[in-house]
C-alpha cells in the first residue's frame, strides 16, 4: 500500500549483498499494488528484499529476510 504517488524500488539481494532481481523500479500511484516473484532461477538459501519509497514529503526503506527452499 502506497499512501501517495511515489517512486518505488523493490530489489532482491543475495546474502552477499548482490542484487539478484529487480521487481519494481519506477513511479507508482497511491493505491494497493502487488508484484509476482518467481524465484525458480535462484538457488535455495537466504535472500533479502528491500523496498524503498521516495516522495516529495517523505522517504521510507525497509529490508526483510526471506528463505528459498527447493
Amino acid at each position: 500500500s502506497i499512501p501517495q504517488a511515489s517512486f518505488v524500488k523493490l530489489i532482491v539481494y543475495d546474502v552477499t549483498g548482490k542484487a539478484v532481481m529487480e521487481l519494481v523500479n519506477g513511479f507508482q500511484t497511491a493505491d494497493y499494488h502487488s508484484v509476482t516473484f518467481n524465484g525458480n532461477n535462484l538457488a535455495s538459501g537466504i535472500y533479502f528484499y528491500r523496498i524503498s519509497v521516495s516522495s516529495e514529503n517523505s522517504n521510507f526503506t525497509k529490508t526483510m529476510k526471506m528463505v528459498i527452499v527447493k
